[in-house]
């Protein structure tokens, strides 16, 4: 750091090196005495040596004078880093904070950048140097005061007030630092004895003089400052008259918040800085009280009830008169006028519900003012807690007529009986409702104007987003109804206010009752009374009754979820503080209260309970149980209330409630916060809707009974009598649904506590229970299903009870078990309700056997028998109208229960019985799930048979298997689909875990009696549809498996070949005729046996079998075919080639081809996006294929044939219209795909002339459309189309001239002439440059592939005549550079022009062109020849673009032409002057068009000897062609034109690199670099002089 200041003073020095030199001298001076010695040690004296540091304070000061921007902005970086390293001397930091002082003489003229500096220099300044107090720090912390006063820059003005907040902040932690000094002098420190600092100041106090310390003296004077600031007065300390008043209402709170514990004590005389409470006191405390009393505006206003709430909050014991006279005032401002803005009663609200949630500082005010423990002796106390009850009550009471409520709950509340009037407060003649009435008048027209004339709810827009305390960015108060200040804020406000106070007491309460009775066993009773909680209970005493009256008509008020929820929740916290002390009378009013809300009546006329109500309910049932041990005769109401919100749970109740886990009670939840639904973060807890689902409520309002184990026992008595009394009551006239929650209640009860009841047998809980229940089943007057539900309640307690009862108890045994058989036997009464008391029984039978069964000897055939005459009874039941299910399926279930754990007690004969007991559960047709079950029983009892063959001989067991398999099949036939297919899946399980335990003999029979009969059946069972078609896969499935499992078994068996004919010809027959998931699973099943066993003799002995197979499905035409189908066709291949190879004959390789071209077909027909992976797996299926293929004789063009009808299939499947971008999409990308393996197919061996008769030619006709539209639809289509274009025309050309095969050359150049028309006159191009470069980089090849392969060979091939001369005219036709060329050449144009997108596609044409007309007289005739054909069509264009140009040129005068057309120009003009004809070309050219006379001219052309005819002479010259346009090319010259351009495009050349099959001698063509400019009229002058010359 210390080279960072070298590094400031040599730029300090550079900058004032001229106008500036006392600085530059100063700091040269500082540099010198640095460099005068070793440059390390001179870096290290910094800091150390005073002389050093004085002399680096002058240049900084002297560079502040300056006042220069860049110079000053130097030295106060010099100077900031110079301070954070200590360097400057304490005693220079006057001086330098005067410098920063002239800085700010004028700030309007000062750098912005400069006032920031000072700004961030200031706090290090005032944390570095202690030494900065006093006079000192006053004048340091006026830099802060200028800039945040007089700057008009934003940035400035708060970075000031920001800087001016830090540094205060750090004049206070100076005073933490001061402290712990004297701390550790205390501790006996003698190095902070020696660091101590000096008295500076005595504070004079009422308690006492204060000596004061630096740090102290200055937080004392800073703080003295603002209080007085904040009051309007001038500072002392700080030099200022005033100050923004919200700006040092925010600096006094950040200082009160921030630095509490300077303030904290509870007296004078206990406190560590008297001197600073004295100034709360003295100075803060009547400013405040002023503001209240005569309220400022609303910036100030909120700052000052800001303050108020931090006095009142964290400063109450230290300011205990205070804080009630501001208490006074706020609840003065709350009660309001009509002079008073409703905003300030807003503020005063928000204070007070802050207040209400502090429970710590509501108890003090309680003991300090209502209690009078904060006063003399003898004084009496000053009811201030009921002033504030009083407060909310009275803006309650005004409130109300503006608040909308719900009629059924407003109802249910009216319920509640009047109730006298509440007790006086201990010791205090205060009338709570006294205060309440007469604080009514002040607050009835306060409310004017905030709320309207008609009722509103409470909504989620009640609370603004931000309260008005914290709208500290305000400047105007917010208008009433605003977002800010929303219309029902202030009834909200009150709510919270009931919401927080109520939970603050409440919490307290049971915090206490919680921790007392922590470890108890029991639910215990109420507190005992004790001095701490005095003061509570009286406070509860005082406020239950408004808080009930107040938060009830809260919960009647139509508002949001969460403010009902808040409220109720305070309500039933209310509720269970006032019984944890024994207030029963409140308890009682508040449980009233929930009782009535929650049971509405408008419920118990016949409708559902609302949401709310039930949240009331749980409230109850919370609250209840949290005082269940003291509720006494208060249960009757509770347990009635409770049954009667159960009956109308919307849900099927379950077998028993979750009991509570522990009897001691539990601190229930907090608040939430007024804001929490605005921001987001509102959590419900009654309302929760988990709570409020059907299972959440019947489970937490089943704890109310369920929380009956936790009772003592004399408590369980009066619960469990309670209990029976009210059931007895209501089974005679209350409603049914409630007295089946009674019922179900009271076996709930009893299970829970079958212990206590067992021990207490026959006394105790037992002699209402079952007096009750037998009274209902045997009562003839009372309704069925009272008689059935108490036949269950019966069961269950009895059973519950039974196990509860030791073994060695015969006689309660007995007893329980003699009234399960009375129950169990009815008296053979077939009565519905009978069979319902029955059915009970045999549910108790049930649960005997899962936990007794091991007790039971003998026995079982009363056990099978009872079962059977369940089933068996079964149509008697029915035909009395009533459902034998329950009955059955008890039985059922019995069965079931014995054949799956007590099998191997039964002996053979037993066994048989069972066996013969489940057909008829399988084949009833009352219950379906039975019927399954029943097969599953059928399968377990298959394990059983194959133990016990374990020791038996296989052949002994044969009979039973084939009895057990036969069963199965009679129950895989059944109509009923799901019972079928779970006996099929059975079957089939059987026969591949127990194969191994099968006789090798059995096998035939098994596939020719069971396997394929079920088959047959599956398949020609179609009136079930779809059902029988799930039927069929399973068949199929299962078949396949066993067979595959079966192959090596039977492999020497001679009945395998009809086994496996058998199997193939219901494979084939189920795919032609099933439906398509059949289909499917039949190829699967295929697929499955031949991958698995195709190589075993067996299989290859059947072929040409398995292949007719293949071939009759490939080729079935299906209407829902499917890619899976076709997929799966192709896969087959496979194990076909490994069980042959792949030796076919020509008849089956062509059949092959077919079949496979067709799968391609239909696979790119029915393929869709959800299918490309099948699509794909089909296409490499197929290449796989054709890849196995021998490469022989005319296998591979075939195979390069079926290709190409592969992508030909994928482009008209693409070109359909009406397809989704993604279908198209994929088609298009399939064929890229496929085009681009048939070109690798291609190119393996393109010299093979077999692919030039079908394969190439087919190819080349797809090509054409890809070449035609593809750039614009699919460009990397386009482009691999072009790619495999060049490929076929540079290889494929030297192939057909050489005819080694039947080829047809016509054909051939035909279809490469057509695809090379495409591709240079295709119109739509991409959009981007550089996309068009792309598609001119593969054009060049193509037409070098011209120039060099197709055309030399196609002019030798008299075949190509027909086709050549045309696309020679087409070649012409593609030099068209602009639409000019289209209109008439003689007559001049202004006519705007469009230019061609291929430009240098048409310059390399023309270059190619040109190219074919240089040829010598000994080149090939075929090579000639395309000069003859060229010629007359090449000197036309010209001939058109050069009378164009002069026809134009006459007409635009001196408008230049555009770049193209004279780039066009120059390029014509400049080919025609290098041109050299062969001799004899052009005359030949003009007397013929025909190639073959052509071509026989040239045969037969010799040079002539003699002189000749000028004309003719001309023609048969080099420059023919020159005197051939020797009018157009005068009427160039003979223009006066100076307008230049380049010879050819003037396009930027393509990189070389993009032409890589390109050969170096053409790239120059293809990267030309433009020329030299120059202009027609000089080449075509050029000519003029070339023509005279040959003429001489």
């Amino acid at each position: 750091m210390p080279q960072r200041i070298l590094s400031e003073l040599q730029a300090l020095a550079a900058e004032t090196r001229r106008k500036h030199p006392e600085v530059r001298h100063a700091a040269e001076q500082v540099l010198q005495q640095v460099q005068s010695s070793d440059h390390a040690t001179a870096l290290a004296s910094l800091g150390h040596d005073v002389a050093a540091d004085q002399a680096l304070v002058r240049p900084i000061v002297l560079a502040c004078k300056t006042r220069a921007p860049k110079v000053v902005l130097i030295a106060l970086s010099l100077l900031q880093r110079s301070v954070v390293l200590h360097l400057l001397p304490p005693s220079s930091l006057s001086e330098i904070v005067d410098a920063l002082h002239g800085l700010l003489a004028n700030v309007a003229r000062t750098d912005v950048d400069v006032q920031l500096k000072i700004l961030q220099t200031v706090p290090a300044l005032l944390a570095d140097y202690p030494s900065i107090t006093s006079a000192l720090l006053s004048n340091t912390l006026m830099l802060c005061f200028i800039l945040y006063e007089q700057s008009r820059v934003t940035v400035v003005s708060s970075t000031a007030a920001a800087t001016l907040r830090q540094n205060i902040m750090t004049v206070f932690d100076k005073v933490h630092d001061e402290d712990r000094t004297f701390d550790a002098i205390k501790d006996g420190g003698e190095d902070a004895a020696a660091a101590a600092p000096l008295p500076v100041h005595t504070a004079h106090t009422p308690d006492g003089n204060v000596t004061l310390f630096p740090a102290s003296s200055d937080a004392y004077f800073l703080l003295n400052d603002l209080c007085a600031l904040a009051n309007g007065e001038p500072a002392s300390f700080l030099p200022l008259h005033s100050l923004s008043k919200p700006f040092v209402l925010e600096l006094l709170e950040s200082v009160l918040t921030n630095h509490a514990r300077l303030f904290a004590g509870s007296s004078p005389k206990t406190a560590r800085h008297p001197e600073l409470l004295y100034v709360l006191r003295s100075a803060a405390c009547p400013f405040l009280l002023k503001a209240l009393s005569e309220p400022p505006a609303f910036p100030v206003f909120v700052r000052i009830m800001r303050l108020v709430l931090l006095l009142l909050r964290q400063f109450s014991e230290e300011l205990v008169l205070e804080i009630e006279i501001l208490l006074r005032m706020i609840l003065k401002t709350l009660q309001g006028s009509k002079s008073v803005p409703l905003w300030h009663r807003v503020l005063a609200l928000e204070v007070l519900r802050s207040l209400c949630a502090d429970g710590y500082f509501m108890r003090r005010v309680y003991r300090w003012y209502d209690a009078g423990d904060a006063g003399p002796a003898n004084v009496p106390a000053t009811p201030l807690f009921a002033e504030v009850v009083a407060a909310l009550t009275a803006c309650l009471t005004e409130l109300q007529p503006h608040l909308s409520v719900d009629a059924a709950l407003t109802a249910a509340h009216q319920q509640i009986p009047e109730q006298a009037a509440p007790r006086p407060s201990q010791d205090k003649s205060y009338t709570l409702y006294g205060a309440a009435s007469a604080a009514v008048a002040g607050v009835r027209n306060a409310a004017e104007g905030l709320l309207s004339a008609r009722t509103e709810a409470l909504t989620a827009n009640s609370a603004p987003a931000i309260q008005l305390l914290d709208q500290l960015d305000k400047t105007e108060a917010p208008a009433p109804g605003s977002p800010p200040l929303p219309s029902t804020y202030l009834p909200l406000l009150v709510l919270w206010s009931h919401v927080l106070l109520a939970q603050s007491l409440a919490l307290y309460v049971l915090r206490r009752y919680a921790e007392v009775y922590a470890h108890v066993e029991y639910a215990p009773p109420a507190l005992p009374a004790s001095d701490d909680l005095a003061h509570v209970t009286a406070m509860l005493q005082m406020y239950a009754r408004p808080a009930n009256d107040a938060l009830a008509f809260f919960l009647t008020v139509q508002g949001t979820d969460y403010v009902f929820d808040q409220a109720l929740l305070a309500l039933a916290n209310l509720g269970q503080a006032v019984g944890a002390v024994g207030l029963a009378r409140d308890r009682d009013a508040v449980l009233a209260t929930l009782s009535d809300l929650g049971l509405p009546s408008s419920a118990l006329q016949g409708r559902t309970l609302s949401a709310r109500s039930w949240a009331c309910q749980l409230a109850l049932g919370s609250t209840a149980i949290a005082l269940a041990g003291s509720l006494g005769e208060r249960w009757r109401t509770v347990l009635q209330t409770t049954a009667t919100a159960l009956s109308f749970v919307p849900s099927e109740r379950t077998d028993g409630h979750a009991p509570t886990t522990v009897a001691a009670p539990r601190v229930p939840p907090g608040p939430g916060m007024i804001g929490d639904e605005v921001a987001g973060k509102a959590e419900l807890h009654f309302l929760a809707r988990s709570a409020l689902e059907p299972g959440a409520l019947y489970a937490a309002l089943g704890h109310v009974f369920g929380h009956s184990v936790w009772l003592a026992d004399e408590a369980l008595a009066q619960f469990v009598t309670l209990l029976a009394q009210l059931t007895a009551e209501r089974a005679r006239d209350g409603p049914p649904a409630v007295v089946g929650v009674l019922l179900d209640e009271v076996q709930r009860v009893a299970l829970a506590n079958t212990q206590r009841i067992a021990a207490q047998l026959p006394e105790g809980a037992w002699g209402p229970i079952a007096e009750h229940l037998f009274a209902l089943i045997e009562a003839s007057d009372v309704s069925a299903a009272y008689r059935t539900h108490a036949a269950r309640v019966l069961d269950a307690i009895a059973y519950g009870v039974l196990r509860a009862v030791p073994s060695t108890a015969h006689a309660r045994q007995r007893t329980l078990l003699a009234a399960i058989d009375r129950q169990a036997r009815a008296h053979g009464r077939t009565s519905p309700t009978d069979v319902a008391v029955r059915k009970a029984a045999i549910d108790l039978l049930l649960r005997v056997l899962e936990t007794h069964a091991h007790r039971l000897q003998a026995g079982w055939d009363m056990v099978f028998g009872m079962c059977r005459a369940a089933a068996e009874a079964a149509p008697e039941v029915r035909a009395q109208g009533t459902s034998p299910l329950p009955l059955l399926k008890g039985a059922f279930v019995c069965v079931q229960l014995i054949c799956s754990e007590h099998l191997a007690a039964l002996s053979n004969e037993e066994l048989e019985l069972c066996i013969a007991c489940l057909p008829s559960f399988c084949t009833q047709t009352e219950d379906t799930n039975l019927a399954l079950t029943a097969n599953g029983v059928l399968w377990d009892i298959t394990a059983d048979v194959h133990r016990r063959q374990a020791t038996s001989s296989a052949e002994s067991m044969s009979a039973l298997w084939l009895f057990v398999l036969h069963r199965m099949r009679d129950t895989a036939e059944v109509p009923h689909a799901d019972v079928r297919n779970g006996a099929i899946a059975n079957l089939f399980q059987v026969l591949v875990q127990y194969s191994s335990a099968l006789h090798p003999g059995d096998w035939q029979r098994i596939f020719f009696e069971i396997l394929y009969p079920l088959c047959d059946a599956a398949s020609g069972d179609t009136s079930g549809g779809s059902d029988w078609d799930a039927s069929h896969t399973l068949v199929l499935q299962g078949t396949a498996r066993i067979l595959e499992a079966t192959v090596p078994t039977l492999a020497n068996d001679a009945a395998f070949a009809q086994i496996w004919s058998m199997f193939v010809t219901r494979v084939v027959h189920t795919y032609r005729t099933a439906s398509a998931p059949v289909a499917q699973t039949a190829l699967d099943a295929l697929l499955k046996v031949l991958r698995s066993s195709a190589s075993a003799p067996p299989l290859r002995a059947a072929w040409h079998e398995t292949w007719d197979a293949w071939v009759a499905i490939g080729t079935t035409p299906r209407a829902d075919l499917t890619l899976t189908n076709l997929v799966t066709v192709v896969a087959l291949l496979e194990p076909l080639y490994a069980a042959k190879g792949v030796d076919l004959d020509s008849d089956q390789l062509r059949v092959l081809l077919r079949t496979l071209e067709q799968c391609v077909e239909h696979g790119i027909a029915h393929g869709d996006v959800g299918s490309t992976k099948q699509l794909y797996a089909l296409v490499g299926g197929v290449h796989k294929a054709l890849e196995r293929l021998p490469a022989r004789d005319e296998v591979p063009a075939l195979r390069l044939h079926s290709l190409a009808v592969y992508v030909r299939c994928a482009l008209d499947a693409a070109a359909e219209t009406s397809l989704a971008p993604p279908l198209k999409a994929l088609r298009v990308q399939l064929a890229e795909d496929l085009l681009l393996y048939w070109q690798t197919t291609y190119l393996a061996d393109p010299k093979d002339a077999a692919l030039y008769q079908q394969p190439v030619l087919t190819m080349l006709d797809v090509l054409r459309a890809p070449l035609q539209h593809g750039d614009t639809q699919a460009p990397p289509l386009a482009s691999l189309a072009r790619d495999t274009l060049y490929h076929i025309s540079h290889l494929g050309a030297p192939v057909v001239s050489r005819r080694a095969q039947d080829i047809s050359a016509r054909d051939f150049y035909a279809r490469v002439f057509a695809c090379m028309h495409d591709v240079l006159t295709a119109r739509a191009l991409p959009s981007t440059r550089t996309d068009r470069d792309a598609i001119e980089v593969q054009t060049f090849p193509l037409l070098v592939a011209l120039e060099r392969d197709v055309l030399p060979t196609a002019g030798a091939d008299a075949d190509a005549y027909d086709t050549l001369r045309p696309f020679l005219a087409d070649l012409v036709d593609a030099t068209q550079l602009h639409t000019r060329n289209t209109l008439d050449p003689e007559h001049g144009s202004l006519l705007p022009i469009e230019v061609s997108q291929k430009e240098r596609v048409a310059y390399w044409t023309y270059d190619l062109l040109f190219a074919l007309c240089r040829v010598d007289a000994s080149a090939q005739v075929g090579r000639r020849l395309l000069c003859v054909l060229v010629l007359p069509l090449l000197l036309a264009q010209c001939a058109r673009v050069l009378t164009a140009y002069a026809s134009d040129v006459a007409v635009r005068g001196k408008m230049p032409l555009p770049r193209v057309r004279l780039e066009e120009v120059n390029y014509v003009l400049h080919q025609l002057i290098h041109l050299r004809l062969a001799q004899g070309t052009l005359h030949i050219a003009l007397r013929t068009r025909d190639p073959a006379t052509a071509f026989a001219a040239l045969q037969t052309y010799t040079p002539p000897t003699q002189t000749l005819p000028i004309q003719e002479m001309l023609q048969q010259s080099p420059v023919g062609h020159l005197f051939y346009l020797h009018k157009e090319l005068d009427r160039c010259a003979a223009l006066t034109t100076t307008q230049q351009g380049t010879i050819g495009t003037s396009l930027a050349p393509l990189d070389l690199a993009l032409f890589p099959k390109v050969d170096k001698a053409l790239l120059a063509r293809a990267t030309r670099v433009p020329t030299a400019r120059t202009t027609p009229t000089a080449l075509a002058l050029q000519t003029q002089t070339l023509r005279s010359d040959f003429l001489q």
